[in-house]
This record gives structure tokens, sequence and C-alpha cells, in this order.
């Protein structure tokens, strides 16, 4: 079995690769980059089409679009480590496309998608281990 927490860092998507980073970004705390652990616990939900893409939603507006599009798991982050448990399962369960997005709303309602774990990761040491 996979684990995600091994997953590459991101650099932060608050600061789109600039280095103004400070202290006080919810996401990174200053340090320019972030990961999948950290990003699942800032978010509001997440949301599976129960094939291969899985969204993190991290405010309230991506959480009401993807339950708009008809993504009926999607659930709340009530507790992080409970969510990210669910990431992973549904992770393991999707097809080979698997992806997970961190999806935010930036101004004037423009969805802001950043690719957390992209397509394929992973997968050639997947086949070497069989």
């Amino acid at each position: 079995m996979m684990t995600l927490i091994d997953t590459p860092t991101i650099v932060c998507p608050n600061h789109n690769g600039s280095f103004d980073c400070t202290p006080f970004c919810r996401l990174c705390e200053g340090e320019q980059e972030t990961n999948l652990e950290e990003l699942v616990a800032q978010s509001f939900s997440v949301s599976w089409d129960s094939c291969h893409k899985i969204y993190l939603n991290m405010d309230l507006q991506q959480h009401n679009k993807m339950v708009g599009y008809g993504y009926e798991l999607t659930v709340l982050n009530s507790n992080p480590s409970l969510t990210m448990q669910k990431v992973e399962e549904w992770y393991e369960d999707s097809c080979s496309l698997r992806f997970i997005d961190a999806v935010f709303t930036e101004d004037h309602n423009t969805d802001k998608f950043v690719t957390v774990v992209p397509q394929f990761f992973l997968e050639e040491d997947e086949e070497d281990d069989d």
C-alpha cells in the first residue's frame, strides 16, 4: 500500500512562487512550501468522484461547488486525522488516473487548482514492487 505522507512538497499556493511569505500565511507559515497533510488539515472538506479525482476544498465556496457538481462523496473536515485517512483510502481505491488537487477561491470567484499529488505519482515504484 502506498503512503501519501511521503508526497513531495509544493510551492505554497498563497504566494504563487514569490518569496514574500510571512509567518502569518495560514498554509505554510512562512516556509514557502507545504505538503498534502498540511493542506488536508487546512481544508474545509474533501471530495472524490469515485474514480480518480480527489479535491481538497480549501474554502466554503469550493465545498458548495463540489456538492453542486454532484460529488456525493464529500466529507467535511471536522477531524484532520480522519480526513487524511479518508483521502488515503480514496486514493488507494481510485483508478490509475488518480490525482489530488487543492482548490481555492481567489478574487472574483476564480477557482485556483493546485496539483498536490500528480497523476502517476510513484506508479513506477509500485510496478517494481510486484
